[in-house]
């Protein structure tokens, strides 16, 4: 009896391993197509349908977790608003980033608050109403507000962005991985039982190591393109990535927890939906770019 549980929980394990390991696949493959196109037309209008898709998806699957914890929110405005911010911080960053003094998604977003709010005078006084404007502008920030600087990566000027990009997405998601095998490998003490209780102090330790192993190669792959930041940098960023990742991850598992959902959603299978594979990246991206503006220079 104990025998048959054990081979089906093993069975179970694998069976989630490979769907994992094609969602992976087929998500690299994607990104990496947007990011190389040979046509930087069609580079373009992937990365911005991407960007939409991603928005999207992810700003419902946040104003569900809400839901799921009883509250309330302007879901389709918030949508909407993210989906603005997206496409203005798209055009400014990919055609006028030389061209402008001034950040107009920052501008918009002050345009945005004051729209939900302005909303909110037009409905009859509640006592969640408060809590449904806190909810979607939370959620604006948390998704595409956060996402813009992504973009601001990819199409940062006078450099090659494509390659700090992908430089970005391989430290923050091999964290990821890093952790998974690692802690699967390795994992005896426990990191945070009542967040994650997955999550090791093992698997920490590789959500470090992995980071800054893959970062090295990528460097020796593309001196050129990564020229502008050095070995000693590099070594800095994979730290503050891989373990910055990590506390990104416990986040969204802290809104999963409470809203008693095990994943964000079921777009992918074996990993769960869009903020089960942005958590990190959406944590990680402001602190990359400050890093490439304050820390290298650039």
């Amino acid at each position: 009896m104990e025998e048959n549980s054990k081979n089906q929980n093993q069975a179970g394990k694998k069976a989630v391993f490979f769907k994992r390991l094609t969602s992976t696949v087929i998500l690299w493959t994607v990104v990496l197509i947007a990011i190389f196109a040979p046509s930087r037309t069609l580079s373009l209008a992937a990365f911005v349908l991407i960007a939409l898709t991603l928005t999207i998806v992810g700003l419902y699957e946040f104003y569900n977790i809400i839901e799921k914890l009883g509250q309330t929110c302007y879901k389709s405005a918030g949508i909407i608003a993210g989906c603005i911010l997206t496409i203005v911080g798209f055009l400014k960053n990919a055609f006028l980033q030389t061209e402008m003094n001034f950040e107009p998604e920052f501008v918009l977003f002050g345009i945005i608050v004051i729209t939900i709010l302005a909303i909110r005078l037009s409905e009859p006084i509640e006592s969640n109403g408060l809590i449904r404007i806190a909810t979607t502008i939370f959620g604006i920030i948390y998704v595409p507000f956060l996402f813009l600087f992504m973009q601001k990566i990819y199409f940062y000027p006078k450099i090659s962005g494509q390659y700090f990009l992908l430089l970005f997405l391989i430290l923050t998601k091999f964290s990821d991985s890093g952790a998974y095998i690692f802690g699967s490998l390795f994992g005896k003490h426990k990191m945070c039982p009542t967040i994650s209780p997955n999550k090791t102090w093992e698997g920490f330790s590789g959500a470090i190591i992995l980071p800054i192993f893959c970062g090295l190669i990528l460097k020796l792959l593309a001196p050129v393109s990564l020229s502008p930041i050095s070995y000693l940098q590099l070594t800095m960023l994979s730290i503050i990535l891989g373990a910055t990742a990590v506390i990104g991850d416990l986040v969204e598992s802290v809104f999963k927890r409470e809203s008693k959902i095990k994943d964000s959603g079921n777009l992918f299978p074996g990993v769960g939906g869009v903020l089960d594979v942005l958590d990190s990246l959406l944590f990680n991206a402001p602190i990359m770019y400050l890093f490439m503006r304050f820390a290298i220079n650039l």
